[in-house]
């Protein structure tokens, strides 16, 4: 019976381990989420020549599969769309669907594991004849990756944007463009943040450090009070 249990273990262990390998690509990305994961996001549109469409609202996506990743991405579509899509339900809170509303969402997921491969391939967005950005620069911090690009420039239609996705699942925590006419006026603005996420601030991290020295400053003084009372 102990040997029955010990082969199945051993055989559940090595399908994860297969099934984990041939999940990375030969690039080395892979999806950072499952399917069911659940996010929350805040959504603002404001239209500041016609404000009557300006809206704001919160929602939430579902993750229903998650597609092969190809071995051989060579470019990006380009901004804010890149090429890799999941599929996913988008609701408001109260459940009831997204619908058209989902359309003027930028994408909320990428595959992890090689940022350093987005960063090149986004970059070399602006050397495509076609495109219009005068400007896109990418960067990573220990658990983050963002972009800043922008879209065309004097006399004529432009637009800034800026997004930033965690590195750990490739969700996207906060995204925001800008697009402005010929005269450099803004016509409208997008902004969507992830809800109940928060970037540990530096204040947390030197609160954090302070406690932790007085901790320490307190043991040191114990062990010298106690140290005091034993007779030589």
């Amino acid at each position: 019976m102990k040997k029955k249990t010990l082969l199945f273990t051993t055989m559940c262990v090595l399908l994860f381990i297969v099934s984990s390998a041939v999940a990375t690509t030969s690039q080395g990305l892979e999806w950072g989420i499952v399917v069911e994961d659940h996010f929350d996001f805040h959504f603002r549109y404001t239209d500041y020549a016609e404000p009557v469409y300006s809206k704001t609202f919160d929602f939430y996506f579902e993750v229903v599969s998650l597609p092969v990743i190809s071995d051989s991405i060579s470019a990006v579509q380009g901004i804010p769309y890149l090429n890799i899509t999941t599929d996913l339900d988008f609701y408001y809170t109260n459940s009831t669907a997204l619908g058209t509303m989902s359309a003027m969402l930028p994408k909320l997921v990428l595959p992890i594991g090689n940022w350093a491969l987005w960063t090149t391939l986004l970059e070399n967005v602006i050397f495509h004849e076609e495109a219009e950005y005068s400007l896109i620069d990418a960067s990573e911090s220990s658990s983050t990756w963002s972009y800043l690009a922008r879209y065309g420039g004097n006399d004529m239609f432009s637009g800034d944007g800026t997004a930033t996705y965690l590195k750990d699942n490739g969700v996207l925590t906060y995204y925001h463009w800008v697009a402005y006419n010929e005269a450099g006026s803004p016509i409208y603005e997008y902004e969507i943040s992830r809800v109940g996420y928060e970037p540990v601030s530096l204040v947390f991290i030197l609160g954090l450090g302070g406690i932790g020295l007085v901790v320490v400053i307190v043991i040191v003084l114990f062990a010298k009070k106690r140290s005091s009372r034993v007779p030589i």
